[in-house]
C-alpha cells in the first residue's frame, strides 16, 4: 500500500475428475492443514477441480509473505518481482496460478494496490516458470495487483480456464475524493492486451474480483463522483461485467453498499451487502435477476458470501464481536462447518475462501495455535459415518489472533469499505 506498509497479516488475510459427492444435509469433512512456509500464517485464496490450492503464507519472523502452489501436499514458495511480498489469488485448471507481487523498482503513482512503497506487478506461474512474467499495466498507470486480499478473502477467481485474467491497476488521474491517490481501475487481461472495465454511473474507482469461463467479471465499482452525506464516502456497489458492459447488480432494499466477489459459471453471483442503516452486512446472492439475503448464523450479526460453485454451493463466514465461524451455505440452509469435522482434529476452522466442483472447501482457521492462521481444505467423506464424535459450533474468537488483529467480520468490512470508497 502506498499510503503505508502492511505486514503479511494484513495483507494476505484480507484466498475434476471425481464423482460429484450427493447433495445431502449432513455431509462430512476430512481436513487437512496445508502447512506453510516457514512462518505463522498461511491463507489459501483459490482452488480449482483438481483439488489445487493458491494463496499466501508467511515467511519465518512473520513479517512478510509469499505467494505459494500447494497440489497432493507439497507447497511451492511463488517467490516476489524483487520485493518481500507477494500473493497467489487465482489458479485454473491448467494449474496456472496468477501472483500480485512487489517489484524492486519505485516511483510508481500513488495508489493502495500495492502492499509497500515499491511498484507492484502481476505474472502467471506454472509449474515453476513465470509464463507470463508481467501483465503489464493500464495506460499511463505504473502498478497492477490483487485488491483487497485483507478482505473476505477477495480474489478467488483472478484467471479462468480462458486465460483470462482480473485484477486491479491504477490510472494517471488523481481520485478528486482523496488526492493524490491515483484512480484505481479493474482491468481484464486477455492474450496480452489489456482493458479498463469502466465504472458504474458517474463513479471513479472500480475493483475486480472473480471471473468466470464466460468472461464475466463481478467486483463492486463507485456509483456517485461524491461523499454520501451520511457515510462520508462515495458508496459501492456490486458490478457483473461482461461484453463491454457493466451492470449495477444493487444492493439490499433500503442499503446504500454491496460487493460481489465470486461468480460461478452459471452467471451467479454471490458477495455481501449492508441492510439497512448500514451498519452490518449480510452474504448475499444474485440470481435469476433477484437478490437473496442469505442471512446470519443464529447468535451471529455479520456474514458474508465469498465463493460458489457450479452446484449452487456457497461458502464464507459469519460472525459477532466474539465469533467468526467458517459456512457453507446449501439448499437454502446455513451450515457452521466446524459442525461437519471431527471433534478430536483440533481445528476452529474461521473463514471458508473458495469451494471447487468436487464439493472441496479451503479457507482459514486456527489448528493448534491460537496465535498463527493455518490455510485448510475440507473434502468430503464418501462414506459420512465416523466413530468420531462431530465438531461444535465455532467457539469464541476472544484471545486469539483474529481478535488481536481486528479481524471481526465487521472490522473486516469497515477496513474494505474505507479502501474501496476512499482508497485509505
Amino acid at each position: 500500500m502506498k499510503s503505508s506498509t502492511l505486514t503479511y497479516i494484513t495483507s494476505s488475510i484480507l484466498f475434476a475428475t471425481s464423482v460429484l459427492m450427493p447433495l445431502t444435509a449432513q455431509v462430512q469433512y476430512t481436513v487437512t492443514d496445508l502447512g506453510g512456509l516457514g512462518g505463522s500464517f498461511s491463507s489459501p485464496n483459490t482452488i480449482n477441480n483438481l483439488g489445487q490450492v493458491a494463496g499466501s503464507a508467511s515467511l519465518p519472523g512473520d513479517e512478510v509473505g509469499h505467494a505459494f502452489f500447494w497440489s497432493n501436499g507439497k507447497i511451492t514458495d511463488l517467490g516476489t518481482l524483487g520485493g518481500p511480498i507477494s500473493v497467489g489469488a487465482g489458479i485454473n485448471e491448467s494449474g496456472q496460478v496468477v501472483v500480485g507481487a512487489d517489484t524492486s523498482l519505485f516511483g510508481g503513482l500513488t495508489n493502495t494496490i500495492c502492499a509497500t512503497d515499491a511498484i507492484c506487478r502481476m505474472f502467471i506461474w506454472r509449474k515453476g516458470v513465470r509464463v507470463v512474467p508481467d501483465l503489464g499495466t493500464l495506460e499511463g498507470g505504473t502498478d497492477t495487483g490483487i485488491y483487497d486480499i485483507v478482505s473476505f478473502g477477495a480474489g478467488t477467481s483472478m484467471i479462468n480456464n480462458r486465460h483470462q485474467v482480473i485484477g486491479q491497476a491504477d490510472i494517471p488521474v488523481v481520485d478528486p475524493n482523496n488526492p493524490p491517490f491515483a484512480i484505481s481501475r479493474a482491468f481484464l487481461w486477455d492474450k496480452g492486451a489489456m482493458t479498463d472495465l469502466g465504472v458504474l454511473a458517474e463513479g471513479n474507482d472500480a475493483f475486480a474480483n472473480a471471473i468466470n469461463d464466460e468472461g464475466q467479471v463481478v467486483g463492486a465499482s463507485q456509483y456517485t463522483s461524491g461523499s454520501d452525506p451520511v457515510l462520508q464516502f462515495p458508496p459501492p456497489h456490486t458490478f457483473l461485467w461482461q461484453k463491454g458492459t457493466m451492470t449495477d447488480l444493487g444492493a439490499f432494499p433500503g442499503a446504500k453498499i454491496s460487493n460481489g466477489l465470486g461468480i460461478n459459471n452459471g452467471g451467479h453471483v454471490v458477495g455481501l451487502s449492508t441492510v439497512p442503516g448500514d451498519n452490518n452486512i449480510h452474504a448475499a446472492l444474485w440470481s435469476d435477476g433477484g437478490l437473496s439475503d442469505l442471512g446470519v448464523f443464529p447468535g451471529d450479526t455479520d456474514s458474508a458470501a465469498n465463493a460458489i460453485n457450479s452446484r449452487g454451493q456457497i461458502v464464507g463466514a459469519s460472525g459477532s464481536p466474539s465469533t467468526l465461524r467458517a459456512m457453507l451455505w446449501e439448499n437454502g440452509v446455513g451450515i457452521d462447518l466446524n459442525t461437519r469435522i471431527s471433534a478430536l482434529s483440533g481445528w476452529q476452522l474461521l473463514f471458508a475462501i473458495d469451494i471447487n466442483n468436487r464439493g472441496q472447501i479451503t479457507g482459514f482457521g486456527i489448528h493448534n495455535n491460537p496465535n498463527g492462521q493455518s490455510a485448510f481444505l475440507l473434502t468430503p467423506l464418501a462414506n459420512p459415518h465416523t466413530s468420531e464424535p462431530p465438531g461444535r459450533s465455532a467457539s469464541t474468537i476472544r484471545g486469539t489472533f483474529v481478535e488481536k488483529k481486528g479481524m471481526t467480520l465487521q472490522e473486516l468490512f469497515r477496513r474494505h469499505s474505507g479502501r474501496i470508497s476512499t482508497n485509505h
